[in-house]
């Protein structure tokens, strides 16, 4: 009898350490994970969406009033900006011979410092300041011609806007037909747009 409890004894031992050594090592190589479920590609935690081509006004917002306990001259200039790959790069970078003013309204037109389009992606648009060091945020550019719907809107996962902390605002420029008529052409009621104070 105590022969037989031994060999069961063995048997369950046995059985669990087996057990034990196929859930807890690890699947082999062999046996890659499916190419069906590819790692999503890194993006932003927020960002505004921007269509490819449209031109892009950035203007840098320094909170004043009591709210923000300061009540102090601004004395903030913009010494330069530039726009990077969200993954790295400089893609367009301009710096200004001395700094300008902070209410200098700057134009990004998407065009690379080669003159080129931006592709569509991510990137990061970045102001240098004279105090308050650099400023930035996150854009996503988009093809248009992947909507394929009228009622399309610019993709985009807004940031929360910071009361009282500087930071960036960003909107489309519309751009201009040659009629130059208010009722088909919305940038003719917006003249500093055509200015491109920025560059």
């Amino acid at each position: 009898m105590k022969r037989v409890a031994v060999m069961v004894a063995a048997v369950l031992v046995l059985g669990v350490g087996l057990g034990w050594g196929q859930s807890c090592c690890p699947p082999p190589s062999c046996c890659p994970p499916p190419s069906c479920c590819p790692s999503p590609s890194p993006e932003p935690s927020c960002y505004e969406g921007f269509w490819l081509g449209e031109a892009i006004l950035i203007e840098v917002i320094v909170p004043q009033g009591r709210l923000c306990s300061c009540c102090c001259p601004i004395t903030t200039r913009i010494s330069g900006w530039r726009v990077e790959a969200f993954l790295g790069g400089v893609v367009y970078e301009h710096t200004y011979p001395n700094p300008v003013s902070v209410d200098t309204k700057i134009v990004w037109d998407q065009k690379t410092s080669a003159g080129s389009q931006a592709a569509a992606g991510f990137y990061r648009i970045v102001v240098s300041t004279t105090d308050q060091g650099d400023v930035q945020t996150y854009i996503k550019l988009v093809d248009r011609a992947d909507c394929r719907s009228l009622l399309c809107t610019r993709p985009s996962k807004p940031c929360g806007v910071p009361i009282c902390n500087i930071h960036l605002k960003l909107s489309p420029i519309p751009t201009c037909g040659p009629c130059c008529d208010p009722c088909c052409d919305p940038c003719c009621l917006y003249p500093f747009y055509m200015l491109g104070t920025g560059r």
